[in-house]
């Protein structure tokens, strides 16, 4: 009954019975290799003449002074980086050296002018003008002798010279 079900078993699996079968042929092979070990009588050593027993090599060194040393090669990165980026263009003038150290408020580099203090100037002037101007048309709004829309051109300009200057 027994051998009955086993072989319906093997019957749906295959795949299972060939492993079941190559499993038990590895271990009988590996029973059969333990037998040949385990001989009772050890192999007859051969012999060795008494010439042939010793031999040995001499080299003769001098001293030297020994100074222990590691020589390295490679490429050394920072411990920290920083990238710097402008808004402004212009030509560097005064860059520090490589290596320097620097703390908190020190300058890091110079640009050139390129007229920069110039354009400032011209943004600061127009900006009080318009400023003035407004100051002016408020006075003639009240005294009704300056139309709505006019007003408030000039307080478009003046707003526009007050962008410039932060630009500038």
């Amino acid at each position: 009954m027994a051998a009955e079900a086993f072989t319906q078993w093997l019957a749906r699996h295959k795949g299972l019975g060939w492993i079941l079968l190559v499993v038990v042929v590895v271990l009988f092979w590996l029973w059969r290799g333990e037998l040949y070990q385990a001989q009772v009588e050890e192999p007859a050593a051969e012999p060795v003449s008494v010439a042939e027993e010793f031999h040995v090599e001499v080299m003769t060194f001098d001293s030297e002074p020994y100074q222990p040393g590691v020589l390295l090669q490679g490429q050394l990165l920072p411990h920290r980086s920083l990238v710097l980026r402008t808004q402004a263009s212009g030509t560097l003038t005064k860059l520090p050296r490589l290596g320097k150290m620097v703390s908190e408020g020190d300058s890091l580099l110079t640009l050139s002018d390129d007229g920069r203090t110039v354009k400032l100037a011209r943004a600061e002037a127009e900006y009080r003008l318009r400023q003035a101007e407004v100051t002016a048309a408020v006075r003639l709004r009240r005294s009704q002798m300056i139309s709505e829309t006019s007003y408030l051109a000039l307080k478009s300009a003046a707003a526009m010279a007050e962008a410039g200057l932060a630009e500038a």
